[in-house]
């Protein structure tokens, strides 16, 4: 499949968000593909079993303890948080990777990825809050 888009040109992008390009044998090919990958989860690929979180007002800052200091981080993103220029296309409240930045700030694994202990707390996105 990925042969044919690529040898007929074809160009197509998630959640239709630009129009895409190529001649019209390669929609029947880009559905099947969007058939297949239907059920993914392409803002949190690794979580298994567990539910995303939901914004239900909750604080979503978490705290670890890193050498004695507390580090406060954001505890993973709603899709629009991701990608702010795709609103229109999701309205989604789910939160994704809150157990990734959980992981990543605890204190042994900062030490294992020689996180200095003076650095703040891991956050997916930079932003200003």
């Amino acid at each position: 499949m990925l042969d044919f888009m690529k040898d007929n040109e074809c160009v197509f992008y998630l959640n239709d968000f630009r129009p895409h390009k190529g001649p019209a044998t390669c929609e029947p090919v880009w559905n099947k593909i969007m058939e297949l990958t239907k059920d993914l989860n392409w803002y949190d690929l690794y979580r298994v079993g567990a539910s995303p979180l939901t914004l239900k007002g909750e604080d979503r800052y978490a705290t670890a303890m890193v050498g004695g200091e507390e580090k406060r981080y954001k505890r993973g993103r709603t899709i629009g948080e991701y990608t702010p220029w795709l609103k229109h296309v999701t309205s989604s409240d789910k939160v994704y990777n809150d157990l990734l930045s959980d992981y990543v700030n605890r204190a042994d694994v900062r030490e294992a990825l020689h996180i200095p202990q003076e650095v703040q707390g891991w956050d997916e996105c930079w932003n200003e809050d």
